[in-house]
């Protein structure tokens, strides 16, 4: 996923100048990364292995409109009429996907539960709409993602390209990686 993350300016709360950030996060079967964007000037970044990030990158595949229905398709779904449309469900990972398609054959949403730190199962929630063909493509123009009722993302699609040629290896910096061990220091206070 390559992405430019830009500040938003709301009137009335003091924020730094907004600059865009640019996100480049990889995934690679049971390995991830991300590659940062190097300053100007500067050489090319350093990899950096992500491997916690594993299980949230796949779970982002598969609630895009075609990553859903290729994991539906992969995995024993179930479908039943609803409102027009139906609503597809399947489990994969210890993961349940519940998606809406409507009488367009469009996903309109899909629904997952992944696990925080803070707020134990939550909902993620991504809306589709404003399909459209993208040069014999049809896809969504708008795709909104909300976690736990609040909204994290917001993108507005300006190009798709089917099935473009792609060659990820994975760096041996992050097929080598191996986490430093968890220090706990404990200090008796009474």
């Amino acid at each position: 996923v390559e992405m430019t993350r830009r500040q938003t300016i709301e009137p009335g709360r003091q924020r730094p100048a907004p600059a865009d950030q640019r996100v480049t996060q990889i995934i690679s079967g049971t390995s991830a990364w991300n590659m940062p964007a190097p300053a100007a000037g500067q050489p090319a970044a350093e990899p950096q292995p992500q491997p916690a990030a594993v299980e949230e990158r796949t779970m982002e595949i598969r609630v895009t409109p075609h990553g859903f229905l290729k994991a539906a398709l992969a995995n024993n779904s179930t479908s039943e009429v609803a409102n027009g449309g139906s609503e597809v469900s399947f489990t994969v990972d210890g993961h349940r996907y519940v998606g809406t398609i409507n009488a367009q054959n469009q996903v309109e949403r899909v629904q997952t539960w992944i696990d925080n730190p803070v707020l134990g199962d939550t909902l993620v929630e991504v809306a589709y709409s404003d399909y459209r063909d993208f040069g014999g493509v049809m896809f969504p123009g708008r795709m909104v993602r909300t976690q736990g009722g609040h909204p994290v993302l917001d993108i507005t699609v300006s190009d798709v390209k089917a099935n473009p040629a792609v060659d990820i290896t994975v760096p041996d910096q992050v097929r080598n990686f191996t986490p430093p061990p968890v220090q706990v220091a404990v200090q008796k206070l009474a």
